[in-house]
């Protein structure tokens, strides 16, 4: 190997991590920002005087305005510079969390967190077509993985950090916390370096941009076996990650447990399992992907399926040990589907279009189980007269074994093929890549 071939894969390797710290931070903070209303609000309703309905609408407003800007921003990003998209939502995402600090009612509120969902629709797919094209398919997996243990962590950090925050100096300072570290990161974000789509495939042209973004291709995607089966398994199991929302009231019921002793029940393998499993399972992806092309599908499979039987042994336990020993298995192993959907779709969606495809698994997803799971089990529960427990045992290990079965209905190595054939059929278009970048292998390839 020469010497400008050497520089420029060490260079690659550095813009490539690069890209996934930046991407693990923000991935941090997004996930914290989304959880400090729920922290705080013991202490914001009381302020404002708010009903239980308004409540509920405050949460609303969030996850459908995040997935209805998921899909116009996902063309956007495919259209045109990922980074720029990326950095425009945190900047947006951020100043309106830390707006959020200076409501002064509930109308306030309710805007505010509407913008805060339209700004954290453009990190996900965009972010994950970034890192698609900085790394080869034998390494996505754990690419990923760095990413969605941040988020994880992001989740238990902004409970207890917003809750101490909140506690001691006041609900408004801790979304002050949670907005400003954001504005940072966007200038950041600007800084990540922006290769060509299909820049980590093995062969076929490096574009700038994707002219075929429109009605007919984002349709076209829901053709194809694999990513329609994968989008069903996440609307799925995010269904049933939405069923976690009611553990404490659950738990308090059910054992009688405080809050302090519920958070800690629920908190503490939650973190635990982001830290140990995140990468594991990124590294377990990337293991299988050197034997097969189904192993972002296989993995996934095994997850939800075990996912599926520690919620079975969680909500019909009938002491607190054994619930424990549930939810550990249910926790560690149900984040696993968080990492495979991701892969799934940077395998087998071209690098013209993924991320519009990331956007559509992510409207889909929010839409069906972020919004309506906690409908349909409040309608269970009241059906069953009142029996929570029982409607979280029906619906939650359900939600997770229907996932596994679109799973297994998927043609994985299939549809890789025939996205690597087509990809590497279409004529060259010319980018800004020197020829000696273009010539380097990518971080991860074969």
């Amino acid at each position: 190997m020469n010497s400008p071939e050497l520089m420029t894969r060490r260079r690659l390797r550095l813009r490539a991590i690069y890209v996934v710290a930046l991407l693990s931070l923000i991935g941090f903070f997004n996930t914290a920002d989304g959880v400090v209303l729920s922290v705080v609000l013991p202490k914001i309703k009381p302020e404002f005087q708010l009903s239980y309905s308004q409540v509920g609408l405050l949460s609303a407003a969030f996850t459908v305005a995040l997935a209805l800007g998921a899909i116009p921003i996902g063309v956007w990003a495919d259209r045109s510079s990922r980074r720029l998209v990326i950095g425009l939502g945190v900047g947006v995402w951020s100043l309106f969390t830390l707006l959020t600090g200076f409501a002064q009612n509930f109308f306030q509120l309710f805007a505010f967190r509407s913008v805060v969902g339209v700004g954290e629709a453009s990190y996900l797919p965009a972010g994950m077509a970034l890192l698609a094209d900085h790394f080869g398919k034998q390494s996505r997996g754990r690419a990923v993985a760095a990413v969605a243990t941040m988020a994880g962590l992001g989740i238990g950090g902004g409970l207890i950090i917003g809750g101490v925050v909140g506690q001691h100096f006041g609900w408004r300072a801790a979304f002050f916390l949670a907005g400003i570290p954001g504005l940072g990161l966007a200038l950041l974000a600007l800084t990540m370096h922006e290769p060509p789509r299909g820049e980590a495939e093995s062969a076929g042209p490096k574009v700038v941009a994707s002219p075929e973004t429109g009605l007919r291709s984002l349709l076209g995607l829901l053709r194809i076996r694999t990513f329609a089966a994968a989008v069903a398994a996440a609307a799925l199991a995010q269904f049933g990650f939405a069923v976690i929302s009611f553990l404490p009231l659950y738990l308090s019921q059910k054992f009688g447990l405080s809050l302090s002793q519920v958070g800690a029940l629920v908190g503490a393998p939650q973190l635990l399992a982001a830290v140990v499993m995140g990468p594991l399972a990124g590294v377990l992806i990337d293991w299988r992907a050197r034997r097969t092309p189904r192993a972002a599908v296989e993995v996934g499979i095994v997850g939800l399926l075990l996912a599926s039987a520690g919620m079975l042994v969680m909500f019909s336990a009938t002491s607190v040990v054994v619930y424990a020993a549930g939810e550990i298995l249910f926790l560690f192993t149900a984040g696993v589907t968080v990492l495979a959907t991701p892969v799934i779709l940077q395998n087998v969606i071209a690098p013209s279009l993924r991320a519009s495809a990331g956007s559509i698994n992510l409207t889909i997803s929010r839409l069906v189980g972020s919004a309506l799971s906690p409908i349909v089990i409040g309608v269970v529960s009241d059906l069953l007269h009142s029996n929570l427990g029982l409607s979280m045992l029906l619906l939650g290990p359900v939600a997770f074994a229907l996932a596994a079965c679109c799973l297994a209905m998927s043609s994985m190595k299939r549809d890789v093929e025939a996205m690597e054939a087509s990809w590497s059929a279409r004529q060259p278009v010319l980018s800004a890549e020197t020829t000696v970048e273009r010539a380097a292998l990518v971080v991860g390839r074969a």
